[in-house]
Parts: structure tokens; sequence; C-alpha cells
């Protein structure tokens, strides 16, 4: 969108992409889901720009945020947005994740709540009982294959398989979905294995 801004900050060690709608407004960081990017938040960008300072950042190993050569953990995920918050000089801003962003954003809110001032959740994927080390594997195992067969195909590809197993998708919703599963390291898989502190705890931090 004419307007935004993209650009890169040194956050827990490594280089993290952005995208910003910016203005003298409150902040609103959006927090992807496994294998979207930022850009994935484009129409929620939109729709909240008038009221926000909308701030769309990449996950590690997601989008245009450097690929490391290790550190594809759940803890990583919420390292990294605490320090890309303090880089980025927020003032206790709005935190919303989807799946593993909800995650993400749930670290931050129960770690460092001086960083947060208030936090939306969108489908964490937090189960009861809580994945065993063979259930994380399977999950592993589940989004490499997806990852690579996704990245077998063009974006065209992707946008139409996109609209036959999800027709009731929005049409502006396709574009940065499909480039976001090109974009994609096959290693954030490992991030679906990584051990991680009980749901239940993280949540009981929350205030």
């Amino acid at each position: 969108m004419a307007g935004w801004r993209s650009a890169d900050v040194l956050a827990n060690g490594i280089r993290v992409h952005y995208r910003r709608t910016g203005g003298d407004k409150p902040p609103l960081v959006l927090a992807h889901g496994i294998t979207d990017s930022g850009a994935c938040w484009e129409p929620v960008a939109r729709a909240l720009g008038h009221a926000y300072d909308v701030i769309m950042v990449d996950a590690r190993g997601h989008g245009l945020t450097e690929v490391p050569r290790d550190g594809f953990t759940w803890e990583a995920l919420g390292e990294d947005l605490a320090a890309f918050i303090r880089a980025l000089g927020l003032d206790r801003p709005s935190l919303m994740g989807h799946s593993m962003g909800a995650d993400t954003v749930a670290q931050v809110a129960a770690h460092y709540p001086d960083l947060v001032g208030r936090a939306v959740l969108e489908d964490p994927p937090w189960r009861d009982p809580e994945a065993t080390p063979v259930d994380r594997q399977a999950s592993v195992d589940r989004f490499r294959t997806s990852i690579l067969d996704s990245q077998r195909l063009t974006r065209e590809q992707l946008i139409a398989r996109a609209r036959e197993q999800s027709p009731t998708w929005p049409e502006d919703e396709l574009g940065p979905w499909a480039e976001s599963k090109l974009q994609v390291s096959p290693r954030v898989a490992e991030i679906a294995g990584s051990p991680r502190e009980p749901w239940r705890v993280t949540a009981g931090q929350i205030v």
C-alpha cells in the first residue's frame, strides 16, 4: 500500500523484516502463523490502519526475515518479538497473533509484561493434553512436507489451489498467502517439534 514503510531491524541477533502503516497512532504489532508472513495481515492492516500504526513483522525464516542457522524454537520466537519491540522503541504496543503468532504474543505478554499494552490471541496452538515427543515430530514432518510440496508450485498454482480448497477466503488474501509459501524456509518446521512451556503456565502468567 502507498505510504506503508518496509524496513529491516536487528533483533535478537537476526535481521527482522517488517511493514508499517505509520502515522501518529497507537502501535499494533501483528504476529502471523507458521508458514505465513507479515504480508498475510494486509487486509487487517487496511481495516485498522485508520486507528492504529499497524506493524506486520515476519518471524524468523518467514517472509523476508533472515533464516538463521539455528534457533527455530518456540522460545526463540518469543525472544525475537520482545527484542523487535525494543529495537523499534515501541511504548507498550498492542500485540495480536494468529496460531504460532498467538503463542509468540502470549510468551511476550507472560514474560515481558512491561513491553505489552494488551494482547489478542487468535487460535493459539494450545492442546490438552500437551503434545508428546512423538506428536511434535509428526508435526515437524507434516509442516516440512507441506512446505516442500507448496514450493513445487507456482504462485498462480497456489492461488488456484487455495480457491478450490478454501472457497470462502477473500480474494485479497490469496496473493500474500501464496507468496508466503514460496518464501518460507523448510527450517521453520523445526519450531513445531521444539519443547515449550506448558500453555497453562504461560496463560497463568498473563495479567
